[in-house]
């Protein structure tokens, strides 16, 4: 099985790279999301305290 990870290089070009382990992606965009989303959130909730 082979996984594929995309992402963004120093200059915003995409970058692909594929690896037949997760673990040797080198970039997860989804997690990268995951966390930039959850730092959205955890700003909203410190502003309302």
């Amino acid at each position: 099985m082979k996984y594929f990870g995309l992402g963004f290089d120093a200059e915003n070009h995409l970058q692909v790279s594929q690896s037949e382990e997760v673990e040797g992606l080198e970039d997860l965009v989804i997690l990268d999301e995951n966390l930039d989303q959850s730092d959205r959130l955890l700003n909203k909730q410190v502003q309302f305290l």
